[in-house]
């Protein structure tokens, strides 16, 4: 069993270079909602040397990331590091998938996973977001919502 896990959601440029970069002699628990890209990630990142497992994901489903924190607490190694880059961009989905991803998804990921990150003698768990996971939707589509933030 090696020291800490890192969870790494979304497969794409950021999540496999932030996987490289804080892989190196931890547990790497990969996360995305498609299996192809799990799949040529993991045996990319195993050529290379490191300890992968990998896990299918939808942020939207609240079950599913259930289905996540068990397979984290199974590892018995403490969380240092949670790469968060998943998300979805309206070219790829409607406002309210995005909204149910890119913010409910987000918030459960952090809810249920950051309480398993344990205080480790350099620092703790790391939430980093991709570009995608900042883009506000349209104001149009989402009034409601932003009227309950104001002032």
């Amino acid at each position: 069993m090696l020291k800490e896990l890192v969870i790494v959601t979304g497969l794409g440029t950021m999540g496999i270079a932030c996987a490289r970069r804080l892989g190196n002699g931890r547990q790497l628990l990969l996360v995305d909602n498609d299996q192809i890209r799990l799949d040529q990630a993991q045996n990319l990142l195993q050529e290379d040397g490191f300890a992968v497992d990998c896990q299918r994901l939808d942020l939207g489903d609240p079950e599913s990331i259930q289905q996540l924190l068990s397979s984290a607490q199974q590892k018995q190694a403490p969380l240092r590091f949670l790469l968060h880059t998943a998300a979805v961009s309206p070219t790829m989905a409607s406002a309210s998938r995005i909204y149910q991803v890119n913010l409910e998804g987000t918030a459960r990921l952090l809810d249920s996973m950051l309480p398993c990150s344990r205080p480790v003698r350099s620092g703790s768990s790391l939430p980093v977001w991709g570009r995608n996971s900042c883009k506000c939707l349209p104001r149009s589509s989402c009034n409601w919502q932003l009227d309950g933030l104001k002032g």
